[in-house]
């Protein structure tokens, strides 16, 4: 596994519009309270261009994302905001110079289809908060301090209360995962995560409660739940069904259901996803998990 250079003050991080067009005000208020800390920021040209609802048009966010990983003076690249869009230029980014000289690609949701190609190359990512959301949180937001932290070889331990229908036990192995809409959709493709021996994260947000039931049903048929050593479900939301029949169980219900068989540690309700919690983890890299009746620990090893 390749980890990346920890950042320092006076680093370079290079913001990337790969997805959705961002607000060019949030990315300018995000941009100073990074400098105000000691880094230097360079900004992707297409950021606030405007293609329907993407950062420019395909070719555009691409070439904008290939400079960006070729560019050996740049130590990050932090997604300016999510959306959608990468699954429209993954297969299409050359990785040679960025293996010459890695660095750490940080952002979440969208974000996903980035962290499984890197898992696919075996290089360390953050699964964080994205760049306009450094302005939304402010800097004294744990969100945007454990992204810093980590970013700076700072991370410490999380700790956080034990969910009643979580299954105890300790585990340790790479830590993977990501948006579970987006970790199906590849399922079959070249960058499908490959899950065994891992622990395996799952966030994602505003979906139909049978849609979160189906997803989780073909990632077991895909044989990608029955190897893992643990799994940590971050805080999803649901949409109201969308007929007047309540489809009946809740996320730890599926995910116990499908489960049942298997003896590695589960939590629900972890500090990762698409709330005002979404703690920075870094992917693709060893991490510890205990599971205990009033608490859960997650650390980097």
């Amino acid at each position: 596994m390749i980890i990346p250079p920890y950042l320092k003050p006076g680093s370079t991080i290079a913001v990337v519009g790969s997805a959705r067009t961002a607000d060019a005000s949030q990315v300018e208020a995000s941009k100073k309270l990074l400098e105000a800390q000691g880094f230097k920021i360079v900004l992707a040209p297409n950021i606030s261009s405007a293609m329907h609802r993407f950062a420019g048009t395909d070719t555009e966010r691409l070439q904008a994302f290939q400079e960006l990983l070729d560019d050996e003076h740049i130590d990050a690249i932090w997604l300016a905001r999510g959306g959608y869009g990468n699954v429209r230029i993954v297969n299409s980014l050359i990785w040679e110079q960025f293996l010459k000289h890695p660095k750490w690609v940080i952002g979440f949701s969208d974000f996903t289809y980035i962290h499984s190609k890197l898992n696919h190359l075996s290089v360390a990512s953050i699964h964080a908060c994205t760049f306009v959301q450094i302005q939304k949180f402010g800097l004294a937001h744990e969100n945007v301090i454990t992204a810093l932290e980590t970013l700076q070889n700072q991370a410490s331990k999380y700790t956080f209360t034990s969910h009643p229908q979580n299954r105890m036990g300790q585990a340790s192995g790479t830590l993977v995962g990501g948006n579970l809409s987006l970790i199906c959709n590849s399922i079959g493709t070249a960058t499908q995560l490959s899950t065994d021996g891992c622990i395996l994260m799952l966030e994602d947000c505003d979906e139909y409660a049978y849609h979160y039931d189906r997803m989780l049903h073909q990632m077991k048929r895909a044989g990608m739940l029955s190897q893992l050593n643990g799994l940590i479900i971050g805080q999803s939301t649901f949409k109201p069904d969308p007929d007047e029949i309540d489809f009946g169980y809740t996320l730890p219900e599926m995910v116990m259901n499908l489960c049942k068989e298997f003896n590695y540690p589960i939590c629900f309700e972890a500090p990762f996803g698409h709330t005002e919690k979404n703690y920075a983890l870094v992917l693709n890299h060893g991490i510890s998990l205990t599971v205990s009746d009033s608490e859960v620990s997650i650390s980097q090893q």
